[in-house]
């Protein structure tokens, strides 16, 4: 801490030669005998070029203790301040400290401030009856200090720069120092930093010596590398912070600008805007991302832009791959390896798709593995995880049947709740190992292998799914089996068949199994029976429906669907009493009356 020097006149130097501070002695001894006031020297930093004299006279026992000086109104009037400087050990925090919230973050960060910088601000203080100094304004710096203390990096016995004040100023002071304060703006503390950076300090400088996390000045720094035209909207407050955070995607002013300015007034946003910039590029969250991984394809020369605003504990988010057709060669090349793998184990034929998802298999039949016969070892595995199976479904099911006697015991459905967690999760555990061990049993025949193949695909979260046992329902050029009429094993084969026009020929001369007057009715009918059971399943009529929107947004089957069409096409009584026979006295015509009777009653909302 550096002494600060006091200029004086030249009558100055024939007056008092009192120290820049008053020094401050501790409490009488018990006895009541005077005691001389130990002198606290101030720790002399390099640069320094004052001295602090020393005092002629000890400063009084109790500064507060002053004779009270009368106003111009006649009241009496409280001790006038002074500086002066405390041993750390010295000062405790005050009752009448007005600030009772502080938190844990912003007493880091101050002490990292107080240990590059020093102390700033003096403390607010009032002498106590036991010697010590209550803080009065100041608690986090105190808190700061003793931290830098705990952490050896500040002596208990270091004085501390002070301002005394009579203890019947107390509260009004704390409350005045905790007033009227106001954070600095983002864009000025932004500024502050890169010139900082400027001046040849490093990001994680800064970040030690101002007690922030170095992400914090990075963000910073990527604010004040924008256009200086949003540096003074977000001054003035016409631009929200979020757009900010979407413009500091690219560095370059302007495509900034050229962004904001193509866009209307009402399509500014946030999510619209960070679309423009990184249109074209691949996200970390992609299936393809995620299985190739990012640090592999910038290994091989892939740049990737990062958005510093995003808020993600996975580490994906905001993270922008922009050379997505590299990114598609890598995932290809991973692929291919692990067809090769695939291939060893010796399938007829093997293929890898990129973007394939579980649709992928309507194209081919599905061969089911042959299952094996278990050792003694596996069957005794298995038998015991069956037992274990039963113990734990019956401990669920009486823990389920308790839950009725605990109705209105808030302490007992908590217990049942938990103990309900708990069984789920060791039941869902013990189905998983059964599964695999189960799984273990199933082989492929050589026979098998020989006639059909598997495919490789990566999923949606960018693992990599084998299906093995697959049917080509097409000719296959390389003898594995394809698609036609059933041979003895339930497999697919068109040897010996014509060509698609005598098997047309033949079609039409075989006659239909039911005639077209049964199939109308037998159709009504199924379409009476499934409206009435929508009637009376909410949950059923919403999948229902959002199965619809779903096919049709990802264009899953019908080609040329709007996107979110949903079309409506009531099929009335009249129209199922047409075909349907004896419609009008069925369940399902009775129950489709009455929910339309129970909706006609209800309110209007």
């Amino acid at each position: 801490m550096t002494a600060r020097a006091t200029a004086r006149t030249p009558a100055d130097t024939t007056a008092s030669t009192a120290t820049v501070r008053a020094k401050v002695a501790p409490a009488a001894a018990s006895d009541g005998a005077a005691t001389k006031t130990p002198r606290v020297e101030r720790p002399k930093h390099a640069g320094d070029t004052t001295q602090a004299q020393p005092s002629k006279a000890a400063p009084p026992q109790n500064p507060t203790h002053e004779k009270p000086v009368a106003n111009e109104s006649g009241a009496i009037a409280a001790a006038p301040a002074r500086d002066i400087d405390v041993p750390l050990h010295q000062l405790v925090l005050d009752d009448a400290n007005v600030r009772k919230v502080r938190s844990a973050g912003g007493v880091e960060e101050l002490a990292a401030l107080i240990d590059a910088q020093g102390l700033l601000h003096r403390l607010a203080v009032v002498a106590l009856a036991d010697g010590r100094f209550g803080v009065i304004a100041g608690g986090r710096r105190l808190l700061a200090l003793r931290k830098l203390a705990n952490d050896g990096r500040w002596s208990a016995a270091r004085p501390v720069e002070c301002r005394l004040y009579d203890s019947a100023q107390a509260v009004e002071i704390s409350l005045a120092e905790n007033s009227g304060r106001e954070a600095m703006h983002p864009a000025d503390e932004a500024e502050a930093f890169l010139a900082r950076v400027e001046a040849g300090q490093s990001v994680a400088q800064i970040a030690v010596r101002f007690g922030v996390a170095p992400l914090t000045v990075e963000r910073r720094l990527k604010l004040a590398r924008l256009s200086p035209r949003f540096l003074a909207m977000y001054r003035e407050g016409s631009i929200e912070s979020d757009i900010l955070h979407a413009l500091a995607l690219t560095d370059n002013h302007k495509a900034q600008e050229a962004v904001w300015d193509g866009l209307p007034t009402y399509r500014r946003d946030a999510w619209t805007i960070r679309r423009l910039l990184t249109e074209g590029a691949a996200t970390a969250e992609s299936h393809l991302a995620r299985f190739v991984g990012v640090e592999t394809y910038e290994a091989r020369g892939g740049k990737v832009r990062r958005d510093l605003f995003a808020d993600d504990d996975a580490g994906r988010s905001g993270i922008y791959l922009e050379a997505p057709g590299l990114l598609r060669q890598l995932a290809m090349e991973k692929l291919q390896a692990a067809a090769e793998e695939v291939r060893a184990e010796g399938w007829a034929w093997v293929e890898g798709l990129i973007d394939a998802d579980r649709l992928a298999l309507r194209a081919y039949g599905q061969q089911a593995p042959s299952e094996r016969a278990p050792s003694d070892a596996e069957a005794a595995m298995l038998a015991a995880l069956e037992t274990e199976r039963e113990r734990l479904s019956a401990a669920y099911d009486q823990n389920e049947a308790k839950a009725l006697q605990f109705e209105d015991d808030g302490d007992g459905i908590d217990a049942y709740e938990a103990e309900e967690v708990r069984l789920s999760g060791l039941l869902s555990d013990l189905d998983d190992r059964i599964d695999a061990a189960r799984a273990a049993l199933r082989v492929w025949t050589s026979e098998q292998m020989g006639r059909c193949g598997a495919m490789l695909r990566i999923d949606s979260d960018g693992t990599l799914v084998v299906h093995r046992g697959l049917l080509r329902r097409e000719p296959a050029h390389d003898g594995a089996c394809g698609a036609g009429t059933e041979d003895g094993e339930g497999l697919v084969s068109r040897a010996g068949r014509g060509s698609e026009s005598d098997e047309a020929a033949e079609a039409g001369k075989r006659r239909a199994v039911f005639s077209e007057k049964l199939m109308r009715d037998l159709t009504a009918h199924r379409t009476a029976a499934l409206q009435a059971a929508l009637t009376q399943d909410v949950d059923a009529a919403l999948a229902t429906l959002v199965h619809r929107m779903v096919e049709t947004v990802f264009d899953l089957y019908d080609r040329g669907n709007d996107i979110v069409r949903v079309t409506v096409r009531p099929t009335g009584d009249l129209a199922l009493a047409e075909h349907a026979s004896d419609y009008i006295h069925t369940p399902a015509a009775s129950a489709a009356g009455a929910r339309r009777e129970r909706l006609g009653r209800a309110p209007a909302p």
